[in-house]
């Protein structure tokens, strides 16, 4: 059987539907019909069951596509471990990643990726989690880059590292200004009166901030809900109130002396960062490289010197 016969009936059990099959391998309908027809035929073996007009995998046709589906992957990534001993590394890797991350973290990693592979072109989407077990199991994306907790996914997923969560304020809010003066031990519940700038609550960031809040009976005043962090930044530095933030989100444009990172050196606060993919086995040398470099980033200490430290007994 040819690679090619795999694909087509992959794309088959992908669409449950012949023309959107057809359109999708670049051949006609008839001749996607003929050959289904031809191939159960000759093999003497039901794939399909036909309801309507869609196509539903019979039951030997579930375990012929899990097999097929892993024969194509290892068939991909043997072509392009052939390319790499031939020195001639091309390709396309496609990652799912945190539109929140990828303005910091994806402007470092990417040119130190290409340094090493400029022939690979690579595919960003942001991908919501709870469709992520599909699109790679459907071979759409090769990596999702995703933030701890997450639902189950029936995937290997790799914790890379943990991005630590800092609350930071203006440095002119009247209770910073305070607490600096003075040298006093800073409490969150100072705080609790003031309004928040959150994460919209679709986001990772917004559930865990509020568990922090509420482990000191903190209730925010939540006067916006923002999804970009530069926005919400900038907002705190104009002393509109306190947002949360990742490490990860934080680079030398945003920090200054405008803002002060509400901080614990005794009990961080942190998230983990994971990469979920369909086999460790299957994943190209250069896929690989690229988790290296989201992890080597995760893992990089933040350090910065304008901030309050919390007592111990807080966070």
């Amino acid at each position: 059987m040819e690679i090619r016969e795999l694909r087509y009936i992959l794309a088959i059990a992908k669409h449950q539907n012949l023309t959107k099959a057809a359109e999708e391998l670049f051949i006609s309908q008839s001749a996607l019909t003929k050959f289904l027809h031809k191939y159960e035929e000759e093999n003497n073996l039901t794939l399909f069951i036909k309801v309507g007009n869609r196509f539903i995998l019979s039951e030997n046709g579930k375990v012929f596509v899990k097999k097929a589906d892993e024969i194509l992957r290892m068939h991909d990534l043997f072509v392009r471990e052939l390319g790499t001993l031939k020195n001639e590394v091309s390709g396309c890797l496609s990652i799912s990643f945190p539109t929140t991350r990828s303005i910091i973290m994806l402007s470092n990693i990417l040119s130190q990726f290409h340094n090493i592979y400029p022939g690979i072109h690579i595919q960003v989407s942001d991908i919501p989690v709870e469709h992520v077990r599909n699109e790679i199991k459907g071979g759409n994306i090769d990596l999702a880059f995703i933030s701890v907790p997450f639902p189950e996914l029936d995937l290997p997923v790799e914790i890379l590292g943990h991005e630590e969560i800092f609350f930071i304020a203006s440095s002119n809010n009247r209770i910073v200004q305070n607490v600096l003066e003075k040298n006093l031990p800073l409490d969150l519940k100072m705080f609790k009166n003031e309004p928040f700038i959150m994460p919209v609550i679709q986001q990772k960031l917004y559930a865990t901030s509020h568990l922090i809040l509420s482990s000191h009976d903190i209730i925010p005043n939540e006067i916006m809900h923002c999804k970009n962090h530069t926005v919400r930044i900038n907002l705190v530095k104009m002393d509109f109130g306190i947002t949360p933030i990742f490490s990860t989100m934080l680079d030398g444009r945003d920090i200054d002396s405008k803002i002060t990172l509400l901080n614990s050196k005794s009990d961080k606060l942190d998230s983990a960062f994971a990469v979920a993919y369909y086999d460790k086995r299957y994943l190209s040398q250069y896929a690989l490289y690229f988790i290296e470099l989201v992890k080597n980033a995760v893992q990089q200490p933040f350090i910065y010197n304008n901030s309050c430290d919390l007592t111990e007994n807080n966070f």
